[in-house]
């Protein structure tokens, strides 16, 4: 292939959208090659090669054949141009720019093409935002929850649409979380069953995007979560949060009754919480319970008030 031929698809392919079957076959692809600890060699490359080749006709050719979500998109005013499609790695993924005073002004949802989307929009001084400031985002199981923080952001009137993507088939609640830095605002999406997800970044205007349908190939497993008291959503479950922040582990999420608590690691044996339990125990008063879970099922109430009188 001549450097002109290499220019000119990669040039077609910034300017095309990427169709959300093929998209999540390449990202489930990915998620299992970094799974795998393989040799590399000359075979190795050369058969890489040739299946990304054979990835990009077929990528081309889907998309000239399901237009259906690029042209509706063109009818959205706020759906900006593709700047990427994340890429997760353990669940957890990001992008965006460095920016100051963002309102997270609108979340919107609709249905297309056999998947569920929600879009979430950015602005400044009541203006469309040009990029997406810098976020991450995480998805995790047992419940299944997508996590955005969202940098540089001080307002969130989207928080007014919550009871719009509340109606959407597969989403069981979303909420704002606590965050002891003031310029950054977090919100958890948790859905009522594992789906199978696909998120893009946009600009100009600047607009986050969630492709996701329930995945009926998922096999739900019971996990051992090691988590605190639950509390109201403010600052004393932000400072549980600090103290026993593990990297990639610890979310907040939200109980039966309304309250939030920190859950700091999960674990796929009882044993192996209760190990991690009782190292916590010796350098902690705070009270720490190992709660069995599975699926999407409501997390139990252990509100502090109760339990400290017990």
């Amino acid at each position: 292939m001549d450097k002109k031929m290499l220019s000119d698809l990669q040039k077609e392919y910034q300017e095309i959208q990427i169709p959300t079957e093929l998209n999540h076959m390449v990202q489930i692809g990915l998620e299992r090659g970094r799974a795998k600890k393989t040799k590399t060699n000359t075979n190795m490359i050369f058969k890489i090669c040739a299946s990304f080749s054979v990835a990009l006709i077929l990528f081309i050719a889907a998309v000239n054949a399901s237009p259906t979500f690029a042209n509706i998109l063109k009818d959205i005013p706020y759906a900006g141009k593709l700047v990427k499609i994340l890429q997760f790695n353990n669940g957890n993924s990001g992008g965006g720019f460095i920016t100051d005073g963002t309102d997270i002004s609108q979340i919107d949802s609709f249905e297309t093409d056999g998947y569920e989307n929600i879009f979430i929009n950015f602005s400044q001084s009541e203006e469309l935002q040009e990029n997406v400031g810098a976020f991450k985002v995480r998805y995790d199981e047992n419940p299944y929850t997508m996590t955005f923080e969202i940098g540089g952001a001080r307002r969130f009137s989207a928080a007014e649409n919550f009871e719009k993507i509340l109606e959407n088939k597969y989403v069981k609640d979303i909420y704002t979380i606590i965050t002891l830095d003031d310029s950054t605002i977090r919100f958890v999406i948790e859905f009522e069953k594992p789906v199978e997800y696909i998120v893009e970044e946009r600009e100009a205007p600047a607009s986050i995007v969630i492709m996701f349908k329930e995945d009926k190939k998922f096999e739900e497993k019971k996990t051992y979560s090691l988590r605190t008291e639950s509390h109201p959503n403010g600052p004393t479950i932000g400072s549980l949060e600090e103290e026993f922040f593990v990297k990639d582990e610890t979310r907040i999420l939200k109980d039966e009754d309304g309250l939030f608590f920190v859950e700091i690691q999960s674990f796929n044996t009882k044993e192996e919480a209760e190990k991690k339990l009782e190292a916590l125990t010796k350098i902690t008063d705070k009270a720490i319970l190992i709660e069995e879970k599975i699926g999407g099922k409501d997390s139990q109430s252990y509100p502090a008030e109760i339990m400290n009188k017990n």
